[in-house]
C-alpha cells in the first residue's frame, strides 16, 4: 500500500462515505507503465491491482490501456468490441463508464441454450443420427449467422472454438452449447446463436444453464461464494417468473444444501455433494456439484426457456457479478433487491445499465420496488 505522503496516492472513500484508505493514482504515468508491464506478463486486472494498490481492477484496466496508447501499442493489448454503456458510481466517483459485463480474463462463462423444435425440420441425417431431433438444420442455420458450429450427437465434453448443437431428451427441439466465452464480445455471440435459432424456426423451451468459471478458486474464495449463493439466490430468482421458480430443475438450496457445500470444499470432497438431497446435488438453483471440480466452473440452472439475448445478457451479468464478489473477497450481505444491486455497483461488478434493466423486469414481473 502506498504511503500516505506519496504523490502517486490518493485517499479512497466508498460510495456511503465512509473512508476507504490510501490508494496508488493508477493515472500516473509510471503507475500505468507498470501495470502495462504486469499485463504483458499475464497478470489479471485483478492481481495488478493488487500487487500496484488499485482502489478498483478496473484502475488497472485504465492503466494499462491509457500506456498503450501513449505508446502506440494498442495492438499488444486485446481489447472488446465497443458495447452500450453508461456511467455507473464506483468509489463515490462518476469517473468513467462500465460494460456490460467484467473485464477480468477469468470472468469466462459459457451457455447451454435449450429450445423447443417449433417449426424447425427434420433431415435424414438428424433421424440417423440423433433420433429425430433437428440438430443439423439448427446447426445449419448458427453457422449461416457467421458462428462456428457442430452438430454433435449427445455427449457431456466441452467445445473447443465451436458451438456445440446437441439433442437433449428433455426439450423437443436442440441443446446449443458455448465454447467458453468472456465479456461483450460473448454475449453478442449468445445473442447472435439465438436470433439465429428463432429465425430458423426454434420456439422457446426448456431452459438456459449458465456457467462461470471458478477454477482458479481456493478454498476461501469458495466459502464465499457459497455465502454469496445463499445471500442471494432468493433474490436472483425474482428475475424470473413464479413459475421457473417452483421447478423440480432448479429448486433453491436449502439450509442442508449449503452446509454439505461447506464440508465438501473443506474437505476437498466435492463429488460427494448430493448427500442430503438424494444425489440431485446438480438439480439446484445454483449448482455446486461433483462437475464443479470436474468442468471448473459453477452452474446457474435457474433461468427459465428464452432464445431473448437482452434478457439473458443481464442475467448472466449479475449471476457473473455475485461469483466475481467472491473472486476479490467481498461477501454479500443483501435482503433486498436494491441492497444486492447497490453492493454490486458498490465494487464496480455491475453496471447502472445492469441494474436498470434487472429492477425493470422485477418490478414488471412482481411489482417489486427497489426495496422489495
Amino acid at each position: 500500500m502506498p504511503s500516505t505522503d506519496s504523490p502517486r496516492s490518493y485517499y479512497g472513500v466508498r460510495p456511503d462515505g465512509t473512508a476507504a484508505g490510501w490508494f496508488t493514482n493508477h493515472r500516473d504515468l509510471t503507475v500505468a507503465e507498470q501495470a502495462f508491464e504486469l499485463r504483458q506478463r499475464g497478470l489479471t486486472y485483478v492481481a495488478i491491482a493488487d500487487r500496484l494498490g488499485f482502489q478498483h481492477w478496473d484502475h488497472a484496466q485504465s492503466a494499462v490501456r491509457a500506456h498503450a496508447r501513449r505508446a502506440g501499442a494498442e495492438a499488444r493489448v486485446s481489447f472488446r468490441a465497443p458495447a452500450r454503456r453508461r456511467t455507473a458510481t464506483v468509489a463515490g466517483q462518476r469517473n468513467r463508464t462500465f460494460a456490460w459485463l467484467s473485464a477480468d480474463p477469468n470472468a469466462l462463462f459459457g451457455v447451454e441454450v435449450e429450445c423447443a423444435r417449433g417449426t424447425m425440420p427434420v433431415s435424414r441425417t438428424d433421424q440417423q443420427m440423433a433420433g429425430g431431433y433437428p440438430i443439423a438444420h439448427a446447426t445449419a442455420a448458427i453457422v449461416a449467422a457467421g458462428i462456428n458450429a457442430a452438430a454433435e450427437r449427445y455427449n457431456h465434453s466441452t467445445p473447443t472454438g465451436h458451438w456445440k448443437v446437441t439433442y437433449d431428451c428433455t426439450v423437443t427441439g436442440v441443446e446449443a452449447v458455448s465454447p467458453k466465452l468472456h465479456g461483450d464480445a460473448g454475449m453478442a455471440e449468445v445473442g447472435t446463436v439465438m436470433t439465429a435459432l428463432r429465425r430458423a424456426g426454434a420456439r422457446e423451451g426448456g431452459g438456459v444453464h449458465v456457467h462461470h468459471n471458478v477454477a482458479d478458486f481456493d478454498q476461501t474464495q469458495m466459502m464465499t461464494l457459497v455465502d454469496n449463493i445463499e445471500a442471494t439466490q432468493r433474490l436472483l430468482s425474482r428475475y424470473l417468473p413464479g413459475s421457473r421458480q417452483r421447478s423440480s430443475w432448479c429448486p433453491l438450496a436449502s439450509r442442508y444444501d449449503f452446509a454439505e457445500y461447506r464440508e465438501a470444499i473443506r474437505t476437498g470432497r466435492l463429488t460427494a455433494v448430493g448427500h442430503y438431497n438424494g444425489g440431485g446435488g446438480r438439480y439446484r438453483f445454483a449448482s455446486l456439484s461433483e462437475r464443479t471440480r470436474t468442468y471448473g466452473t459453477v452452474e446457474f440452472r435457474g433461468h427459465g426457456p428464452t432464445l431473448n439475448g437482452s434478457k439473458l445478457r443481464t442475467w448472466v451479468s449479475v449471476t457473473q457479478a455475485v461469483v466475481q464478489a467472491a473472486r476479490i473477497g467481498v461477501t454479500l450481505t443483501c435482503t433486498t433487491t436494491g441492497e444486492m444491486l447497490g453492493q454490486l455497483q458498490a465494487h464496480g461488478l455491475i453496471s447502472a445499465t445492469v441494474a436498470e434493466a434487472w429492477t425493470a423486469r422485477v418490478a414488471g414481473l412482481h411489482g417489486e420496488t427497489m426495496a422489495a
